[in-house]
């Protein structure tokens, strides 16, 4: 590749690192700031087993998110505003899922041929693991190769 081309590329590539940071509806963010608000008061969505000092955290967090962009638009927020709205934004949702997948899920389940009920109890971030990894083993081959009569290397002998 010639070094126009490589400066092409560059000058291309640069708008869109700058686009990275996407632009998000101020209402959408409240709403959402608002709800987890209510968890983090509630001590609902796994936030009860969360230390005081990071709840303070998330809400001196969004106390700052809020002030920055309530009453304002996308279009109103300087980029530097807009860099730092996002990147509040991303710590929020980021803290938001660590500790929704952290909390303690437990369910009663019955022993294959007894009776007997035991409790189970996991995170919710391997539960839902388990439940993919399940689902991706429903979703394999149902046949052996070698039984399946669709294919022609698989009919039986004589047939």
């Amino acid at each position: 590749m010639n070094i126009k081309g490589l400066l092409l590329a560059a000058a291309l590539t640069i708008p869109l690192l700058a686009m990275a940071s996407e632009a998000f509806d101020v209402q959408e963010v409240i709403v959402k700031q608002e709800r987890l608000r209510r968890a983090v008061d509630s001590g609902a969505a796994g936030f009860s087993e969360v230390p005081s000092a990071k709840k303070q955290e998330v809400l001196q967090r969004q106390d700052e998110l809020l002030a920055l962009i309530r009453g304002r638009s996308y279009a109103e927020l300087s980029e530097a505003e807009r860099t730092q709205a996002n990147e509040q934004i991303t710590w929020l949702d980021r803290t938001a899922t660590q500790v929704a997948d952290e909390r303690l899920v437990c369910e009663r389940t019955k022993v294959a041929g007894t009776n007997r009920v035991t409790r189970v109890c996991m995170t919710a971030r391997r539960k839902r693991e388990a439940l993919e990894a399940a689902q991706k083993s429903m979703t394999g081959p149902k046949i052996s190769p070698q039984y399946d009569l669709t294919t022609p290397g698989g009919r039986p002998p004589g047939g």
